[in-house]
């Protein structure tokens, strides 16, 4: 029986009392009964429903919810709210513990936006509900069966749905796996999503980093609250909110690509480097860095929040420094670290990741476009600009061997000494020595000095010899 084909339907187990139907049509609901819940969950998916109430019956609940949820994955996938009423209480208890055991779904107290709710019969309020489902907002639908996704590389078969929701109403896209990574320990990929289609004149591109809910709400935090508050126009690609969608598993963040724009460690090897800093410092950077505050706290923490503390992960690289000349132990140089006494230490919104390859340069301009702002947050002043200054000098086997002469002058402390820059000197030492420039003021020599250690510390991780060495005799 379908109340109404013209709202969005809510899919309602025939169990379910009529007040909750009521409740839910008084709230601007289409309600549809059902008796079988696998085929309700198939057909609510392919209906574009908001959700579905279903009751488990009375007795050991396993078998029921082994029989709906390989049903219900699709439908939690295209962001359906389901709800499942338990008519015991101590059912439901069960309920929820065998979910979590064999499906890893958190239920009823949770993110239940996009995971399954579980009540008790007792606890089953028809206004809550109804409440419930009146907010929820599924986005976009799987459009798989008239979207084709091509690449060169195959998509990761968890992000495969999330593509076809935030571009439903395309007819192909074009998928470039650009990374894979962990983002604040959580696994995230990276695409870049070309759409064409009919309807469009040519190729537009998108960036999609799909990752855990956690992260993804962390980042859509960011782009929602801050940056359209703090950070001046065209320094950072908009966020495409309708795009941003949710399955059972994963969450995407989608962005606009960075058009015409060259990458920042190209773009100083042909550009002045000096008037690049500069204008990283003064366009996105700079509302930023205008409200720093001091706070006491203890800067050897916050630099082994960058880096590994554990010393095996440094084991290779220490053995390859030793051959070159005496170093520390990884133990030691991070019991160094660790042991730099509490200061008052500078405080700002930063990036968190500011490496070369999250800088871009708007074509025939100086403009500088930042992205990937996962780790962006509160942190020391001296963060993004250490983080760039090791890049510079340790991001990419050319950029290393070619600084390799001046290693030893750039980072003999003091760093923050001013120094000349008219030297025909390789243009990421320039970047180095004007990005020093730029820090003078707002941090001292001290915090400086261990944040860069800290960031050499994860250029090391990789291999790099010559940023192992630094960091021992920065700490």
């Amino acid at each position: 029986m379908i109340f109404s084909t013209e709202r969005t339907l809510v899919y309602v187990d025939e169990q379910v009392s009529e007040q909750v139907v009521q409740e839910l049509w008084a709230r601007e609901l289409g309600v549809e009964r059902f008796s079988e819940a696998v085929r309700a969950f198939e057909d609510a998916t392919a209906n574009g429903a908001r959700g579905i109430i279903l009751v488990i019956p009375d007795g050991p609940p396993e078998e029921f919810l082994d029989a709906v949820l390989k049903s219900s994955r699709s439908a939690l996938d295209n962001g359906l709210l389901v709800t499942f009423i338990a008519e015991q209480e101590d059912n439901a208890a069960r309920a929820i513990e065998w979910l979590s055991k064999n499906y890893a779904l958190d239920v009823a107290g949770n993110d239940q936006r996009f995971r399954p709710n579980l009540y008790p019969r007792a606890a089953a309020k028809p206004a809550k509900l109804a409440q419930d489902y009146a907010r929820h907002d599924p986005h976009r639908q799987d459009n798989g069966a008239h979207l084709e996704i091509t690449g060169r590389k195959p998509v990761l078969p968890q992000d495969a749905v999330l593509l076809r929701r935030a571009f439903s109403e395309f007819q192909k896209i074009q998928v470039e796996r650009l990374q894979r990574r962990d983002s604040r320990g959580l696994p995230g990929v990276v695409y870049r999503v070309r759409v064409r289609d009919d309807a469009v004149a040519g190729p537009i591109s998108f960036v999609v980093k799909t990752l855990p809910f956690s992260g993804a709400d962390a980042e859509l935090g960011i782009y929602r609250n801050f940056v359209p508050k703090n950070t001046p126009f065209a320094n950072v690609p908009p966020l495409i909110n309708d795009r941003c969608v949710t399955t059972s598993s994963r969450s995407c963040v989608v962005t606009q690509f960075v058009d015409r724009a060259i990458l920042f460690e190209a773009y100083i090897e042909t550009h002045s480097p000096a008037l690049a800093i500069a204008s990283l410092f003064d366009g996105p950077l700079r509302c930023w860095r205008s409200r720093i505050g001091r706070r006491n706290a203890s800067l050897g923490d916050l630099a082994l929040q960058i880096v590994s503390d554990k010393p095996a992960v440094y084991e290779k690289v220490y053995k390859r420094a030793l051959a070159l000349q005496s170093v520390g132990t990884p133990a030691d140089l991070i019991a160094r670290i660790r042991a730099t006494p509490h200061m008052d230490v500078s405080w700002c919104f930063s990036h968190g990741d500011l490496h070369l390859r999250n800088i871009f340069v708007k074509e025939g301009s100086s403009d500088v476009v930042l992205i990937d702002l996962n780790r962006a947050g509160d942190h020391p002043a001296s963060r993004d600009p250490a983080g760039l200054d090791a890049a510079l000098a340790f991001s990419g086997v050319t950029g290393a061997a070619r600084l390799h002469a001046t290693i030893a002058r750039l980072y003999r402390p003091p760093l923050l000494e001013p120094q000349p820059l008219c030297r025909p000197e390789p243009a990421r030492a320039l970047a180095i020595e004007q990005l020093r420039r730029q820090v003078v003021g707002s941090t001292t020599e001290a915090e400086y000095r261990v944040m860069v250690a800290a960031h050499c510390l994860y250029w090391a991780r990789k291999g790099v010899v010559d940023a192992y060495i630094v960091a021992d005799e920065l700490v």
